[in-house]
């Protein structure tokens, strides 16, 4: 039985090697793309994270400090209101000094305990993939002490959409990049 080995002709041969040039150059542009987008979405997602964290901070522990002995009600109310205006956070909590969670506003998820949370700096705690996971922002009160902290749990699920989406709309321009150049050198 005789086999059969794939002859091309020069034209072949040029074509095969300029298309092979450009599924390489596609693919390492892809990934490029893909590696930016996810870095710029992280980024972006802990910048907006850490900057709602610390404004907010201030105002819900006023309230709690407020109406921490009436019950819950008006503190549920400040931090809804807050947390409307950042679709990250869905979870508030506050943590005394020891670790221990005095009020959350969901308790799923639920506020991790902090190991530093006398600390007068924000704690960040992340991810493998560097997002920010949890932020706990201390409480100064008027008189400069402070008794908790305020811990902001933070849900990346948005930004991972966003990732997916982009993703995949990058991934189809390249291949009807591909497609495109192929049939042009085709000709």
């Amino acid at each position: 039985m005789k086999s059969h080995k794939l002859r091309l002709g020069l034209r072949g041969r040029i074509t095969l090697t300029i298309s092979s040039i450009l599924i390489i150059t596609f693919s390492l542009i892809a990934v490029f793309l893909v590696r930016n987008v996810q870095n710029t979405d992280i980024k972006n997602l802990n910048q907006a994270s850490k900057a709602f964290a610390s404004l907010a901070a201030q105002p819900i522990g006023s309230t709690f400090s407020i109406y921490q002995a009436s019950g819950t009600l008006r503190i549920t109310q400040q931090i809804q209101s807050l947390t409307n205006l950042d679709s990250n956070i869905n979870n508030v909590g506050i943590v005394s000094l020891s670790g221990a969670t005095a009020f959350s506003q969901n308790y799923q998820p639920a506020i991790r305990p902090v190991t530093i949370g006398n600390s007068f700096n924000p704690v960040y705690a992340t991810s493998s993939d560097g997002l920010i996971s949890q932020i706990v922002v201390p409480y100064l009160d008027e008189n400069g002490q402070h008794p908790y902290s305020i811990a902001f749990t933070v849900s990346s699920s948005g930004v991972t959409h966003d990732i997916d989406h982009q993703i995949n709309d990058i991934i189809i321009f390249s291949i009807i990049g591909l497609i495109v150049c192929a049939g042009a050198l085709y000709e």
